[in-house]
């Protein structure tokens, strides 16, 4: 449990640290990532559950 939260504290840490001093750009270069990894999906953007074909025989 106590580990646990130490990687919390850090990643909150992080965070706090990158907004004051970096005016947040290490956490938008993540944020970028996470986007470009999404776009690699078949789902694209949307994480919206689709029914296509379901009624089609």
């Amino acid at each position: 449990m106590r580990l646990v939260l130490v990687f919390i504290a850090l990643a909150v840490g992080f965070v706090i640290w990158d907004r004051l001093a970096n005016e947040g750009r290490y956490t938008a270069a993540v944020e970028h990532s996470f986007r470009l990894a999404m776009a690699d999906l078949p789902s694209g953007y949307g994480t919206g559950i689709t029914f296509d074909g379901l009624g089609k025989r």
